[in-house]
């Protein structure tokens, strides 16, 4: 067959560009592999060009972030004869460790490559971008803005820096109207449309991971300050959230988000409200065994 290699060359403090040539090889097994090195603007377009130069690609190797899967998938959504691999170099990999990956790409690599477990995954897909693992509004979003818009990565110490600097300026009685399915309607302060079982790697709102399922998990809050919003964030670290009268945890297929404010998409920008969120088509993944 005929792989696709995308490769994001700041991940893991250019790991994954050092280690380009030890995963050609690798997929070498398989066939002929081509390499596109990403550039961060017009990636896209770039990729669906390689795509209908190079129409006998069967598989579609993503080596980054979650962000560099999402902007695989968004670009390649339209065809359908594709099987993805994700390997894992970005901070936090939450796809990665909710489907049981070694942590070391190459030998993450060459484990899917031996056990080729090919597994329907279903994205989320808002306007013209597709997501793995989740869209919210509220605080978070807010903090994503105010970090993205200035120009920095989002990196650990920039959104504490950010979160210090906003905590007084957000205003945590601000409501959005959440829509599930077109029919079932919530208020909620902040919301989360989610594939993955946990939040930023560490806080678990959802039950478990439904990447393979057609619905999202949805959990919504309503409180109305910043303290009852860090005591959500306490009774999540200690699994108790899921009692609080001020939680829900829903499930839909498709979910519409009302207001004023703008979405976050996997720890980047998102879109200005209203977003329609949906289940789409759905995706073929080759996955460890588990």
């Amino acid at each position: 067959m005929k792989i696709l290699l995308i490769l994001n060359p700041r991940s893991g403090r250019k790991k994954a560009l050092k280690e380009k040539a030890s995963l050609e090889n690798i997929l070498k097994s398989k066939g002929e592999v081509l390499t596109y090195i990403t550039n961060g603007k017009t990636d896209n377009e770039e990729i669906r060009k390689i795509k209908r130069e190079e129409p006998l690609i069967q598989l579609v190797v993503a080596c980054g972030g979650d962000g560099t899967l999402n902007m695989a998938m968004t670009a390649l959504r339209e065809s359908d004869d594709l099987l993805f691999i994700f390997l894992p170099y970005g901070t936090i990999n939450v796809f990665a460790r909710d489907n049981g990956y070694l942590m070391n790409p190459v030998k993450a690599l060459e484990k899917i490559i031996n056990d080729w477990n090919v597994k329907m995954i279903y994205p989320g897909y808002s306007g013209d971008r597709s997501f793995i693992l989740m869209k919210s509004i509220g605080f978070d979003s807010y903090l994503v803005e105010k970090v993205e818009t200035k120009g920095k990565t989002l990196m650990t110490f920039s959104y504490v820096i950010a979160f210090l600097q906003n905590i007084l300026k957000y205003n945590f009685k601000k409501k959005y109207k959440i829509i599930l399915d077109g029919k079932e309607e919530h208020e909620a302060s902040f919301a989360v449309v989610s594939n993955c079982k946990k939040y930023g790697g560490f806080f678990q709102f959802t039950p478990h991971p439904v990447f393979d399922k057609d619905f999202f998990f949805v959990a919504l809050f309503s409180g109305k300050s910043f303290l009852e919003l860090l005591f959500f964030i306490l009774k999540v670290f200690f699994n108790r959230h899921i009692c609080s009268p001020k939680v829900k945890i829903l499930k839909a297929k498709k979910v519409r988000i009302e207001g004023n404010g703008r979405t976050q998409l996997d720890g980047e920008i998102g879109f200005h409200l209203p977003v329609d969120i949906k289940k789409g088509r759905g995706v073929y993944f080759v996955l460890p065994n588990e």
